[in-house]
């Protein structure tokens, strides 16, 4: 499981490319990276076929 306090320090963070791609193994929630993070500019495939994810569906399209 990823931590759900994992980011709240890096806020500044702008790229999210492929950080959990393929985690296929994942089925706790992933982290809402989407909400509240105006500096992110590139997330693309971040959540990339993290279908067992709690909360796959809640993460936007763009974002998986």
């Amino acid at each position: 499981s990823i931590p759900n306090n994992l980011f709240d320090n890096n806020t500044l963070v702008t790229d999210f490319q492929d950080a959990f791609s393929n985690c296929i193994g994942l089925t706790s929630n992933v982290p809402e990276l989407w909400v509240n993070r105006p500096n992110v500019i590139n997330y693309y495939r971040c959540f990339y076929k993290c279908t067992n994810a709690n909360n796959y569906t809640a993460i936007p399209d763009e974002w998986k």
